[in-house]
């Protein structure tokens, strides 16, 4: 198991002075989003940004992973929207039928976005771990399931082949 941060500690009221590490505090971060980011991982990171803070889990140094985390999201939204319009197969070699060759990023995505979400507290598991289910967390938790049900995937079919 892994040793607890300082600031999960306080979270969950089991911090003591004698076993708190003599590090400095990580400033609050400031409202602000990243220069450079992409307009589509910039709404991520503007609904996101102030549930993490509400919940006491963005400080100054979180910035970058937040907007590696915004940008994870928004890609992985490219790559579901282009095999919406393409789908799951595509034609290879001779006319052979192969996965998508986007399929792959999507994966390093979506393990990304979980490895993101754990460590953020945006999951169940990882909210427990805290100790203490903030409302906020759990809200940006809702807002991640939605962006990934959202009705522009409900159509998607797997294609014939695929069908059981």
């Amino acid at each position: 198991m892994r040793p607890k941060s300082d600031s999960t500690k306080v979270l969950q009221g089991t911090a003591r002075r004698d076993r708190l590490r003599r590090g400095a505090p990580s400033p609050p971060a400031s409202g602000r989003c990243p220069k450079g980011l992409p307009p589509g991982a910039k709404i991520h990171w503007r609904k996101l940004a102030p549930l993490l803070r509400r919940a006491g889990r963005l400080g100054a140094l979180d910035v970058g992973a937040l907007a590696d985390l915004a940008l994870c999201l928004y890609r992985r939204d490219q790559i579901e929207q282009a095999l919406g319009r393409e789908g799951l197969s595509i034609k290879g070699y001779r006319d052979s039928t192969v996965k998508h060759p986007l399929l792959a990023p999507l994966k390093m995505y979506r393990d990304a976005i979980a490895r993101y979400e754990s460590q953020f507290g945006l999951t169940p598991l990882a909210r427990e771990a805290l100790g203490a289910p903030a409302a906020d967390a759990e809200e940006a938790g809702d807002y991640l399931d939605r962006m990934s049900q959202r009705e522009e995937y409900a159509d998607l079919q797997p294609p014939e082949e695929y069908k059981l």
